[in-house]
């Protein structure tokens, strides 16, 4: 009787609670009025092998998407080329000078320190969407092919999210440890799986933004063993160094030092910036000079013109870093002195900047003391990413294809070239700082065994985004709980949960309910796993989406049902 009248009173209250915040309380998941952006990371390819591989339809559906109905454009990333320098700049429109990253690395002179390139890596973390951060574990081989069930979900939440940000690492990774082969056929399986996704959204309602954030350059390589060079040369001078920056006890000597770096084979150039504010780059064949004058810059050379700009008709006057990229933007080195001395603004630069160039890569000094040859003779690929790089200022390094299609993004299909960071904040409509939904979906389940004997439900509401409140009536008992979504990517999503469970035997006892959710288009699996002193067993269900929120499900060991989401 007990047991009875308790599942009674829980039943009706939440029931009652429900119902108040379905019909009074809870707005729209779906915020029909928003444009809906596609925003798609591409790492490390440079805008010559773009268009070639286009030229040649290795990329066949990125030509499809983009060639008739949208635009391809060069644009021009930021020294030193680096998804820690680009991605932060994407969302704020900044360029390389104030607060931000500067490279992986950097002197911290509050603590006395060099800050690692974990720290940094964190850093720039939360300028990428929550549920696209899951993107960073497709680094790697083999693993990268995981990358196709975040696809399969990305028309589902575009469905919920105004922006749904994806970010394919691997390029990078496959052009330094392996080469351009392996880095080329690591783009067409991007094309093969973003052929998968733009047949399955609508492309007149969806702006898609398709970008590079740095590019890679191949060729017969040397290793650099850049780090002893720096010791060697700055001796007790030292205070740190990452690349392109290096870090002073005594700033006097920068001058001097710059130029013995600019000396030594393999670094191409050094600056330094005076107290006039003038930057002066050091190197082989003599010296290049940028001034600044109200957001302006010129350049100037003695000796040499290394940059070969004067041959393209620049005449020594002061231009603006649009005009720079419009003037240069076919050099080998383009943009160069707005890249420079705009870095020189950025709070963690060094006392020296460094520029080293293919064809000579870094080493890493963690295998300084091993058989690097012989171990990369074995195992068939590079230690020392010593396969392609991007560390310079050639145009193979920074100069990226940026593609755009959707209603909001015609004023920019004129664009011939563009800077990197300037891409976001010249789409109005584009928005990041509210792009989730205000909750979650509302979800009503009903199933039973095949002897329809006792029918088990669940019900939960979202007051808010990543938050539910649930009532699960099963056959061993009836759980009330309040859940949060801990961790989520494009495919799954961890919940933690807390509340009261009602035994068959009339016993309430705490309950803590962690749970996963994994989602591979229309098929879905869910788990949990209840923690209680009273017998709650776990709980595994696998559906399938027929229609809209409509989904048949197989609760397993309990039975089968349906379940509807809005």
């Amino acid at each position: 009787m007990h047991t009875k009248l308790g599942h009674k009173i829980i039943l009706k209250t939440t029931s009652l609670f429900l119902l108040i915040f379905f019909l009074f309380v809870c707005p729209s998941i779906k915020g029909e009025a928003a444009p809906r952006f596609l925003i798609l990371h591409l790492d490390a390819f440079s805008a010559e092998d773009f268009f070639r591989e286009l030229e040649r339809g290795s990329i066949p559906n990125i030509e499809r998407v983009f060639v008739d109905e949208g635009h391809i454009f060069k644009a021009m990333a930021l020294f030193p080329g680096g998804t820690e320098v680009t991605v932060p700049r994407m969302k704020t429109g900044e360029g390389i000078y104030g607060e931000g990253p500067s490279g992986w690395g950097y002197y911290d002179y509050e603590n006395e320190r060099m800050v690692t390139k974990p720290e940094v890596a964190m850093e720039y973390v939360p300028s990428v969407t929550r549920r696209a951060r899951g993107n960073f574990t497709n680094v790697f081989p083999l693993v990268d092919r995981t990358a196709i069930f975040d696809i399969m979900n990305i028309p589902s939440l575009l469905e919920r999210y105004s922006v749904v940000e994806f970010f394919w690492f691997s390029t990078d990774f496959y052009g330094h440890y392996f080469g351009a082969e392996k880095h080329l056929n690591s783009i067409k399986r991007f094309d093969r799986y973003f052929g998968y996704l733009v047949d399955r959204i609508d492309l007149d309602q969806t702006n898609i933004i398709l970008y590079v954030d740095h590019g890679m350059t191949f060729g017969e390589s040397e290793t650099l063993y850049y780090s002893e060079f720096v010791e060697e040369v700055v001796g007790d001078n030292l205070l740190g160094e990452r690349y392109p920056n290096i870090y002073l006890k005594v700033e006097d000597e920068k001058e001097e030092i710059a130029r013995k770096l600019a000396a030594k084979e393999g670094i191409d150039l050094a600056f330094i910036r005076e107290e006039t504010g003038e930057v002066r780059g050091f190197h082989s064949q003599g010296e290049i000079i940028f001034s600044g004058e109200e957001g302006r810059i010129n350049y100037t050379y003695t000796d040499q013109d290394i940059l070969n700009y004067y041959q393209l008709g620049y005449s020594g006057e002061y231009l603006d870093y649009v005009q720079w990229l419009e003037k240069t933007v076919a050099a080998e080195y383009p943009a160069v002195p707005p890249l420079i001395y705009n870095y020189f603004d950025n709070t963690r630069t060094g006392e020296i900047v460094t520029v080293i160039n293919h064809p000579y890569i870094f080493a890493n000094p963690l295998l300084f003391k091993l058989p690097v040859d012989w171990i990369e003779e074995q195992i068939g690929f590079s230690l020392v990413m010593g396969k392609g790089s991007h560390a310079g200022l050639r145009h193979t390094d920074l100069l990226v294809p940026a593609m755009v299609r959707g209603p909001e993004l015609e004023h920019l299909y004129n664009t011939e070239v563009m800077w990197l960071q300037d891409i976001f904040k010249s789409i109005p409509e584009l928005e990041f700082n509210c792009y989730e939904p205000y909750r979650e979906e509302h979800r009503v389940s009903s199933w039973a065994g095949g002897d329809l004997q006792e029918i088990s439900f669940a019900a939960s509401f979202s007051p808010a985004y990543r938050y539910n409140i649930a009532i699960q009536k099963h056959s061993d008992g009836t759980l009330g709980l309040v859940e949060r979504d801990m961790l989520s990517t494009h495919s799954l999503r961890i919940w933690l949960g807390g509340g009261l469970a009602l035994t068959r035997e009339a016993d309430f006892h705490w309950l803590i309910l962690p749970s996963w959710e994994l989602n591979f288009g229309c098929l879905g699996i869910q788990w949990q796993y209840p923690i209680s002193p009273g017998d709650i067993s776990n709980k595994g269900i696998v559906s399938l989406r027929v229609w809209d929120g409509l989904r048949l499900q197989w609760h397993v060991s309990e039975g089968f049902g349906i379940s509807y989401r809005f």
